[in-house]
């Protein structure tokens, strides 16, 4: 293919493109218009203004979704979809005792919807109550067994516990009732990491990929599991990807440094610099970039960012702080 002929498809691929990306707006707005015709038509209905929350809903405008559902659920205290919604957004906004509240009023209400159960089963992992979330769960799934979203969040809660065989038949039932949800073959890559299975994660994680190449942190996870099964060159590709993608996200910085740490310390230092210049309390951008520059003599400025993963380590790495402490003090 020549050059010209090259140019002239991926304008045309572009074109293409463009004219998908309109039409799903359009799509939008053509919806969008219709509810709010309906809602302005009968304004005393709570349906009209369900079925709009649920589109401004469905495009992330959380705040305006917010207004008509409460305005459903104010004409009609029960109506269950508004309900169910609304409760959804509380837990967004971390009020999870208002959300409970609600979800445990309408299961009151209408003890026999899954949706219900489930998402309340959600509310209670928010709150650590993980053997009230599993119930929840199992009960969405007598109700409704065809519930891929129950299964995806049980083994979410599994994987909290610890409890990584449960977590993966339940990842694993949630891929294989749909298949091509980006979600939950991420959720079932997470799962084989922490079994240790980062060849079966990557595969995972390729299909995501293909999915959906702009699920967030994909790249990022995928360097580091490259990284992990000694592709140094896929696991640099990968991150420099997610580097490209979002130079704003210190987590793929990070990765990048990480990777370069074991040929080149002096890009890894360049790397955790910049994720430290995005954010100034990454314990382990400060942690890594202390290693490396002790392992190169400098040591002032090694102990300076020992000093300051020490300080903003979270409660996981409390135990390496004290290791980081100890060490300082014996130098």
């Amino acid at each position: 293919m020549s050059l010209k002929t090259n140019l002239i498809f991926f304008i045309a691929a572009a074109a293409i493109l463009s004219f998908v990306a309109f039409q799903r707006n359009l799509v939008f707005i053509n919806e969008m218009m219709l509810w709010q015709d309906a809602r302005d038509k009968s304004p005393f209905k709570a349906r009209p203004h369900t079925n709009l929350g649920a589109a401004l809903k469905s495009k992330w405008l959380i705040k305006d979704a917010e207004r008509e559902f409460k305005i459903a659920v104010g004409i009609d205290p029960t109506d269950h979809d508004s309900a169910i919604n609304l409760a959804d957004i509380f837990r967004l906004h971390d009020q999870l005792k208002g959300a409970e509240a609600m979800l445990a009023a309408l299961i009151r209400r209408y003890p026999t919807s899954p949706y219900g159960h489930n998402n309340l089963g959600n509310v209670y992992g928010d709150m650590r109550r993980y053997d009230d979330a599993v119930r929840e769960y199992g009960i969405a799934l007598k109700l409704k067994p065809f519930f891929p979203d129950a299964h995806n969040n049980m083994a979410v809660i599994y994987k909290r516990e610890g409890r990584t065989n449960d977590a993966l038949k339940e990842a694993v039932q949630a891929v294989s009732m749909i298949p091509d949800n980006p979600i939950y073959r991420n959720n079932l890559a997470l799962v084989l990491i922490d079994m240790g299975k980062f060849r079966e994660a990557l595969d995972e994680l390729k299909i995501v990929e293909r999915i959906a190449p702009e699920y967030p942190d994909i790249y990022e996870r995928m360097a580091r599991l490259y990284d992990e099964t000694n592709d140094i060159a896929e696991a640099i590709s990968a991150a420099r990807k997610a580097v490209s993608r979002n130079p704003e996200d210190f987590k793929a910085h990070v990765s990048l440094g990480n990777i370069y740490k074991k040929a080149n310390p002096e890009m890894a230092i360049k790397e955790y610099e910049k994720a430290l210049e995005i954010n100034p309390a990454c314990a382990e951008a400060h942690y890594n970039l202390a290693v490396t520059m002790e392992e190169t003599g400098r040591q002032a400025e090694a102990a300076r960012h020992y000093k300051m993963f020490i300080e903003n380590a979270p409660q996981e790495l409390k135990g390496l702080a004290k290791k980081v402490k100890a060490h300082l003090e014996g130098r």
